[in-house]
């Protein structure tokens, strides 16, 4: 046997469940907007996306999103795909466009 000794490591904050860390107001809002989300996506509703530019910094990818009235254009790489903005459909691809 040896005489080595175990030294508990000692916690600053005990953990806490999440539960306990929000309160019950955002719990029972976050369980309407799961509720919600589920009943959009059993009826097949596209998803919302918002415009943006956002340049990975680990990759260096550029990724646009442009919101028009008939589409939605996505634009990675220099190639642009263009989405339905009623049925989420993809309509179409294209490149080199300037922006």
């Amino acid at each position: 046997m040896s005489d080595a000794t175990v030294l508990p490591f000692s916690h600053p904050h005990p953990p806490q469940p999440a539960a306990l860390k929000c309160g019950r107001t955002n719990w029972f809002r976050d369980r309407v907007r799961d509720a919600f989300c589920a009943a959009l996506h059993r009826l097949g509703a596209p998803g919302a996306i918002r415009p943006i530019s956002y340049r990975d910094q680990v990759t260096g990818q550029q990724l646009d999103v442009r919101v028009g009235r008939r589409y939605t254009q996505l634009t990675v790489g220099g190639r642009d795909y263009y989405f339905d903005r009623v049925t989420g459909c993809l309509e179409g691809t294209g490149s080199g466009c300037s922006h």
